[in-house]
């Protein structure tokens, strides 16, 4: 499974972007970098910690959207500039709108300036351009994803393979056995991805019980 959205793929940051997640303003903050990469720091473990948890909720109940897009090599879909599917796009804005609802948050709370944050990233942005690891290199990568569809939409392609198995690969879901219906009898399901199959009840299950169905999820 993806560690999060950086685990995608390696960016080129632009940072005129970013400021959908950290404000605006490029003012250098006079307390010096010592201080910013601490506080840098900090908000790196407060986004695994606390972020990132809430980013895997919603990639587990979005990512079927993404089934058939494949995360190593981004399709012409996910360049920029192309056209988007809607379903996508709106998963996009969702993710996009948490991030930067908890990243003003907790700047707000822990009284980080947008400019100093800012700041702090733009001295990323040139350490990772020198090949450099820093607390703020860590944070760019968190905040790609924000920053460029594409690099969401390999996150959730990644999620959505680890969920479903590779593109036309089969995979399972569940179904409870509805009232009035007995063993033998056919049902039809629906898929997660909207199929609709027909399907036998298997022999000894009662109402309420859910037995497996196989299916293979479009592309």
């Amino acid at each position: 499974k993806n560690s999060g959205p950086a685990a995608s793929r390696t960016p080129q940051p632009r940072m005129e972007n970013l400021d959908v997640a950290v404000g605006h303003g490029a003012v250098v903050d006079d307390r010096g970098s010592k201080t910013l990469d601490i506080a840098t720091s900090q908000l790196v473990s407060h986004y695994i910690d606390h972020i990132q948890p809430a980013i895997d909720e919603m990639a587990a109940a979005d990512c079927h959207h993404f089934v058939g897009l494949d995360p190593a090599a981004l399709p012409e879909e996910c360049s920029e500039g192309s056209e988007h599917d809607l379903r996508r796009m709106q998963a996009f804005v969702r993710f996009r709108d948490r991030v930067t609802v908890e990243v003003d948050s907790w700047c707000r709370r822990q009284g980080v300036p947008d400019d100093a944050l800012h700041e702090a990233l733009q001295q990323a942005s040139e350490a990772a351009a020198a090949g450099k690891e820093t607390n703020g290199t860590i944070l760019l990568e968190l905040l790609a994803a924000v920053d460029d569809y594409g690099t969401f939409a390999g996150y959730m392609a990644g999620e959505a393979e680890s969920a479903h198995g590779p593109p036309g690969a089969p995979s399972v879901f569940e179904v409870a056995v509805p009232e009035g219906v007995f063993p033998g009898e056919q049902l039809q399901v629906h898929t997660p991805d909207g199929q609709t199959l027909l399907c036998t009840v298997p022999e000894g299950l009662a109402a309420g019980q859910a037995f497996a169905i196989s299916y293979t999820p479009l592309v």
